[in-house]
């Protein structure tokens, strides 16, 4: 499948000209999610991502993770600060 038809079926948010520019704008994209997600969210995450190349045992992971994540004390951080539409001030 082309770039554009990935896109034009919603698979892909965004196509840029060069990989520069794509490295450059996923640069900006993890800056703001380090800033704005706490690090057992991201941590999780990654390990999800890494462990898991079949959709069952990723499901699975992804939920122990989300289940590990909001045993946190930054669940409440998060949550609340969503519903106040506030940056989280999250404990690292």
């Amino acid at each position: 499948m082309k770039a554009k038809e990935a896109h034009s079926l919603g698979l892909v948010d965004r196509l840029y000209d060069d990989r520069e520019q794509m490295l450059q704008a996923a640069h900006v994209w993890l800056r703001d999610i380090s800033a704005n997600t706490s690090r057992e969210a991201i941590a999780t995450a990654k390990h999800v991502v890494h462990r898991c190349r079949d959709i069952s045992p990723a499901l699975a992971f992804e939920r122990e993770g989300f289940a590990e994540v909001f045993a946190t004390d930054n669940r409440m951080e998060g949550v609340s600060a969503f519903m106040e539409k506030r940056q989280p001030k999250f404990t690292h």
